[in-house]
């Protein structure tokens, strides 16, 4: 048995490596590393096996004596050449690993000779600068993959990732292309918490095509780098002064020993970081409805952006009414009535003991019920599952409800809105002062999806999109004196409806 037969069982004695180590990396049975330790199975140059070999002996952190042993021992194998980067040694190290007689390296074991895989300068790193540049960049890695990989990002609120054409290459991508992203949002003592990144993606997040963790750090650092990562295939390094006009660069990397190596240390800070959403398992319909209730019965203010009416507004004889003409009697129509009863006394008591609440309802759900006579709302608001439809009476009702509170509450308030944005329409979203996030979204196959978050900065996201829609509404020049007309002349124009049908 010739000498270099066992080089592969020398290096793995020497870092200390255990076979099942080696297969569990490789996806193999031991059985098959003792194999080749034992010379008993052959490595050919051209084996599957020889390059995820290489890339795991070569992923271990290496001190300067592992790489004079390694370099000492690819010379005496005959092996020539600087050994000076991972390129080369991870050349020269899948030459000393051949055991297959058959293979004729003879002419392959000068790498200064450049008979090796490619150099580091010779296509595996390049430099990008420019944000059109990098977007273009960006678009072309991840154009090829296949839906549901995940890109990995690391941004902050500075970050060159939130200019409008990274943005929509980024938007792009995870929409229409079906994949996946994870950003790790990186904020320091000294700046603001990174809610314009989380204005910037939100419907993505909502959406949960985005998964979002929260890192501290600190201290600010002068330059803002942001990273992604396209699995299996490049590593982008960008670097940009904020506030100034020097172009914004980007390293990019294909080598695949620094891509998975990146991948994993990024996986670690994301799993080490504080995640943005509560969990897919925790965010349930019963546990939502169960937050919703606590956000109108303890104090403290309450914004709500809501596609759809509050019932709480009515009276229990208008939520009666309601029930009697879906058809509710016995039980079924006494547990309700109770459950109301029990929610709107919260409500009310909440209201009496000073609670600021501000509504923003969308004028296009009143238009449809002058339109079509009836409107589509989250069922929870009425005790029930899925959508219900809200028909003339019953809408005229409500906004009745809404005059009185109007007018017997000064801490509450009510604008109607032309439309929300795209990220809120067909949602309702409470957000609790300085507490929490509750967002319902109806999805297209009559499903609901739910956001919860605790986490400051998604409560400066939502609240940027809710104060400018308030803000821009900004019209009363005496308290509800605009709001209150603009229901009464909905009232009058839904009780014309009636009558035509």
């Amino acid at each position: 048995m010739n000498h270099e037969q066992y080089h592969l069982r020398m290096v793995l004695e020497h870092f200390d490596i255990r076979n099942k180590s080696v297969a569990a990396a490789m996806n193999v049975h031991p059985s098959m590393i003792t194999r080749w330790t034992k010379n008993e199975r052959l490595l050919s140059i051209n084996s599957k096996y020889l390059e995820p070999l290489t890339d795991y002996i070569l992923s271990r952190s290496l001190s300067t004596a592992d790489m004079a042993w390694l370099s000492k021992r690819f010379r005496e194998y005959g092996i020539t050449g600087s050994f000076a980067s991972v390129a080369e040694l991870k050349s020269a190290l899948k030459l000393w690993l051949v055991t297959d007689p058959n293979d004729d390296l003879s002419g392959m074991k000068n790498l200064a000779a450049g008979m090796g895989p490619a150099r580091p300068d010779n296509g595996q790193y390049s430099a990008k600068a420019g944000v059109t540049d990098i977007a273009l960049c960006y678009s072309n890695s991840v154009a090829q993959m296949k839906p549901g990989t995940t890109i990995r990002m690391r941004l902050s609120d500075e970050s060159l990732l939130l200019h409008d054409i990274l943005i929509h290459a980024i938007c792009n991508t995870v929409d229409g292309f079906g994949l996946r992203c994870q950003m790790l949002l990186t904020a320091s003592g000294q700046s603001q918490t990174p809610s314009g990144a989380v204005a910037a993606f939100m419907p993505l997040i909502i959406d949960g095509l985005v998964d979002v963790a929260i890192a501290c750090e600190d201290a600010a650092l002068p330059i803002d780098q942001s990273m992604i990562i396209i699995p299996e295939s490049a590593a982008m390094m960008i670097a940009a002064l904020p506030d100034s006009m020097a172009f914004p660069t980007a390293l990019m990397v294909q080598e695949k020993t620094f891509i998975r190596d990146l991948d994993r240390r990024f996986a670690e800070a994301f799993t080490r970081s504080q995640p943005l959403l509560a969990s897919p398992e925790r965010s349930t319909a019963r546990q939502v409805q169960s937050l919703a209730r606590q956000c109108y019965e303890t104090t403290g203010a309450l914004a709500v952006m809501r596609d759809g009416l509050n019932p709480l507004v009515l009276s229990e004889d208008g939520f009666g009414a309601y029930l009697k003409k879906c058809g509710y009697e016995g039980e079924a129509y006494v547990w309700r009535m109770d459950e109301f009863r029990n929610r709107k006394a919260a409500f009310d008591g909440s209201l009496k003991r000073g609670m600021t609440l501000r509504e923003l309802v969308p004028l296009s759900l009143l238009d449809s019920v002058v339109t079509n006579g009836v409107c589509t709302m989250f069922g929870e608001d009425f005790l029930e599952p899925g959508e219900v439809m809200i028909g003339t009476d019953t809408c005229v009702d409500l906004l009745e409800g809404y005059s009185r509170y109007l007018n017997i509450y000064p801490d509450f308030s009510l604008r109607l809105v032309g439309s929300f944005p795209e990220t809120f329409e067909d949602s309702q979203c409470m957000l609790k002062e300085n507490r929490q996030v509750l967002i319902t979204k109806r999805r297209q196959d009559e499903t609901e999806s739910y956001a919860v978050s605790q986490q400051m900065v998604f409560l400066q996201g939502v609240s940027q999109v809710f104060e400018q829609l308030w803000e821009g509404l900004d019209y009363v020049t005496r308290r509800g004196e605009t709001t209150l007309q603009t229901l009464q002349r909905y009232i009058l124009r839904i009780r014309a409806k009636e009558r035509e049908t």
